[in-house]
């Protein structure tokens, strides 16, 4: 499996520390002959620069053991750590966040290079939270924030892929690839689509590996990077191999044996995995005299780098099978499971070389038992809710960009739409503005027409009860005076009821207390004046206005007389109840009560009516046959 680190390392973190380096000792002003190269890499140099002449500025030795801790990466666990740990105390004290996540995620990159997975895990977390620091820092750009960003998640891609959790290695590979594809970074791209789709193929979905390796060929393509076109060819290859696609797969494995052959500082794995691909092609074909050769050839090249591989053993026992050695089929398949058990794709193929060469050898039970192994190994790597999850990973990535776009559209139509509405809102409210000013005013129009129609009303009561009290009143006394002596008896006591009568008509029509007093004393003095009648009062005593008093004294009086006149009652009870924003006027009796659908229609009810409607006053009438009746009157304030 191809990963960030060493490609970024090799090829090209290589080249960028080479030429710190020199820049760094030239301003330094040392001699040439004072330095030894290590493995190219100037460290020796640096070394000699902190011995002998340390920087004074912080800033100078921090980037000093930077790279060193960089220079050191591949050659010396002990050191680059060392010099990271020097460096991470240096950078938190200047405050350098981006030196600060470098070296954080240099040391887990040795943890992860030596299976500490759950060390290295810390480290890069740590690298993560530094990140938030340069954030919020404000010393940073986005381009320089992104970068080191996408770095920690493909170091993170890296090791999830070798600690087993292809989920989360794709997941962090596409968060790098999310930023690479932000800023144009094709090379990058190159990498994460090649390890993305090599983790696609090891789980056998070759429809998405394949998809991948295309967009990483494109990529590479832009860049004319050969290194990086063989890294997606090599992948494209096993994909052509798996359709049976030989001489497809094999003119890519040209280009990349030639390119990595003709380029001897590459990595060691890059020809090492030219030559277990071409060897997969050959055997797959049958030609067993280019296989053994290839095979040879690998042999030799890890003989030399005093290592070996599960995937190299696995083809030596594939073709000692296709020559019949089943011996020696047994022993490279075996040894292809002791070193990498845990591979699912080697697994099985090791375990189902080992059923065919047990069931060659006559031994059945060994067979069915490789069998078994097998089929559990291949259970395990086509997990149908292990394939889900991944699936759901690109797919969440895949849609990722248009979220984005939909995001921003729906945040514009967010933004239209409150705009539509507070515009809609407005008007509305506006339109209510004026539809309520318009009825408010309406009404304060027919309050003013009411109080000088109930004006004018007073003024005419008050002018036609003195007429009748001054005028007929007086000339009726006067009359009594000149017939008493010579009148006596039923004629003289109609003339006294007479005059009784029209002084309290008179009085009533504008009672004088009533302009005096008020309309409680007024209504006292009327129910005093009225047989069975009493007055009661509730409530606040707010001053009301003079004709307001008029209308409900005027109510009292007209709805006493229909009491008088048509309830044969005992009793008359008159109340009055002042309260915020009202003023109600009842008058009950214990008489012999009324249809209210058949009688409400007589006349003084309907003045009544009129009188109050000018006010926006209502009038209830509750009675029962046999029960009375109440009758409530009720003005607003």
């Amino acid at each position: 499996m191809y990963c960030f680190s060493g490609l970024f390392i090799k090829r090209i973190m290589k080249q960028v520390y080479f030429l710190l380096s020199i820049l760094y000792m030239q301003a330094m002003t040392l001699p040439a002959s004072a330095y030894s190269d290590h493995r190219n890499r100037k460290v020796d140099s640096l070394e000699n620069v902190l011995r002998k002449a340390p920087p004074k500025d912080k800033v100078d030795c921090l980037r000093i053991y930077n790279d060193l801790a960089w220079g050191y990466l591949e050659i010396n666990e002990q050191k680059s750590t060392y010099y990271a740990d020097c460096g991470i105390a240096l950078a938190q004290e200047v405050k350098d966040y981006r030196k600060l996540a470098d070296l954080y995620r240099i040391k887990g990159m040795h943890h992860w290079g030596n299976s500490r997975y759950g060390q290295a895990k810390a480290c890069f977390d740590k690298s993560l939270d530094v990140l938030g620091l340069m954030r919020k820092s404000g010393k940073y750009d986005e381009r320089t924030i992104d970068d080191t960003e996408s770095s920690i998640y493909g170091s993170m891609g890296n090791l999830y892929n070798t600690w087993g959790n292809d989920a989360k290695a794709i997941y962090y590979y596409l968060q790098a690839l999310k930023l690479f594809r932000k800023h144009g970074w094709k090379e990058s791209e190159s990498i994460a689509y090649s390890c993305i789709a090599e983790l696609y193929y090891g789980m056998g979905n070759l429809k998405r590996a394949e998809t991948y390796l295309a967009k990483g060929i494109a990529a590479a393509k832009t860049t004319r990077d050969s290194l990086m076109l063989c890294n997606n060819y090599r992948g494209m290859a096993k994909i052509h191999m798996q359709h049976k696609q030989y001489e497809k797969a094999e003119r890519l494995m040209d280009f990349v044996y030639r390119y990595t052959f003709s380029h001897p500082d590459e990595e060691g794995s890059s020809r090492g995995d030219c030559l277990l691909c071409m060897a997969d092609i050959y055997l797959a074909k049958g030609d067993l005299k280019k296989a053994e050769q290839v095979i040879d050839l690998h042999e030799t090249m890890n003989r030399d780098m005093h290592r070996s591989e599960a995937s190299f053993e696995c083809q030596k026992a594939q073709l000692a099978m296709l020559k019949g050695d089943w011996t020696k089929v047994c022993e490279q398949a075996k040894r292809a499971l002791e070193e990498d058990g845990q591979a699912p794709e080697i697994g099985v193929a090791a375990a189902w070389l080992l059923a065919k060469a047990y069931a060659h050898m006559g031994e059945p039970a060994k067979a069915v038992s490789m069998m078994d192994k097998a089929d559990s190994l291949r259970t395990r790597q086509a997990n149908h809710a292990y394939q889900t999850s991944l699936a759901e990973q690109e797919v969440r990535f895949d849609s990722e960009r248009k979220d984005i776009k939909i995001e921003q559209l729906a945040n514009a139509r967010a933004t239209y739409l409150m705009l539509f509405l507070a515009a809609t809102l407005l008007v509305v409210l506006l339109i209510a503005l004026f539809f309520y000013r318009r009825k408010a005013n309406n009404r304060q129009k027919e309050l003013l027409t009411a109080r000088i129609i109930m004006e004018t009303e007073v003024k005419e009561r008050q002018m036609l009860a003195k007429d009748l009290h001054d005028g007929l009143g007086g000339m009726l006394s006067l009359l009594k005076l000149k017939i008493r002596e010579q009148v006596t008896g039923e004629p003289l006591q109609i003339l006294d009821k007479s005059i009784a009568d029209l002084r309290r008509i008179s009085h009533h029509m504008m009672p004088e207390e009533l302009i005096t007093h008020g309309l409680e004393v007024s209504l006292r003095d009327f129910a005093a004046s009225v047989p069975g009648a009493q007055f009661h009062f509730f409530g606040e005593r707010n001053h009301l206005q003079q004709d307001v008093e008029l209308v409900l004294y005027r109510c009292a009086y007209e709805l006493v007389n229909n009491v008088m006149k048509h309830a044969a009652a005992a009793r008359i009870d008159i109340q009055l109840i002042q309260q915020s924003g009202s003023i109600i006027l009842t008058v009950s009796d214990n008489g012999k009560g009324f249809d209210v659908s058949q009688e409400t229609k007589g006349m003084g009810l309907q003045n009544i009516r009129a009188r109050i409607a000018r006010y926006q006053g209502r009038m209830e009438i509750i009675s029962h046959m046999g029960e009375g009746t109440e009758i409530n009157v009720t003005i607003p304030l």
